[in-house]
């Protein structure tokens, strides 16, 4: 029988709930005694309810295809997009309206 240390968590995971990088997770493992619960709050502050604009990646995963088929989506003018500086931002009101327009076309 397992206790709760021996419990394996996918890296995302651990990274979503702590706030922490990637780097500063690897460093913490590495030490003894890291797997031991701790009430500590994550640094970041909570994502706002509703964003206008989010990273590629993420409106990727939110409408559930991948990076290349949302460029794709893009260049087709079927979603709008945003650069600030060399970053790439997508509106979520063009996100809600490409899934209402697939809903209406079915």
């Amino acid at each position: 029988m397992t206790n709760a240390t021996d419990r394996i968590i996918r890296l995302r995971t651990v990274l979503d709930r702590t706030g922490l990088s990637r780097s500063t997770v690897y460093r913490k493992i590495r030490r003894p005694g890291v797997l031991q619960k701790r009430n500590r709050r994550a640094v970041t502050s909570p994502p706002s309810p509703d964003p206008i604009c989010v990273k590629v990646n993420d409106a990727a995963r939110m409408i559930g295809v991948g990076r290349t088929k949302l460029y794709e989506l893009i260049a087709l003018g079927e979603i709008e997009a945003i650069k600030l500086g060399k970053s790439t931002r997508i509106t979520t009101a063009s996100l809600h309206e490409l899934v209402r327009r697939q809903r209406e076309s079915e």
